[in-house]
């Protein structure tokens, strides 16, 4: 183990080796690259992305499941959906209006009464 004298030593030959070189190399070897140096992302003024679930295109498998629809109250409509295994499926809640609700809970919000 280094003892407390051997650290004071080795902290004040440090320092005095800074002291006697070129303090203003040492700095800029020390320093953060400025922005302008680090290459940047070229933006188009006015482009906006659209978010990637609208991106994604429907794989094979998502065309090949069937679907039942069943009509409810207010003119809703549910759709069940069996997943690509066959054994489980997915209800989907269509409002009048267009909108479509994954889970029950939010479709009973919007006026859901089934």
């Amino acid at each position: 183990m280094v003892n407390v004298q051997q650290a004071v030593t080795a902290y004040e030959q440090a320092l005095q080796n800074r002291k006697d070189g070129d303090a203003e190399e040492d700095n800029k070897v020390m320093k953060k690259p400025s922005a302008k140096t680090v290459p940047s992302a070229k933006k188009t003024p006015g482009c906006k992305t659209a978010p990637k679930s609208i991106l994604k295109k429907p794989t094979k498998s998502s065309s090949a499941t069937s679907s039942t629809w069943t009509k409810a109250k207010g003119g809703w409509q549910v759709e069940v959906r069996l997943r690509g295994s066959g054994t489980q499926s997915d209800a989907y809640y269509h409002a009048p209006d267009g909108s479509r609700f994954r889970i029950k809970g939010d479709a009973v919000k919007y006026g859901f009464k089934g």
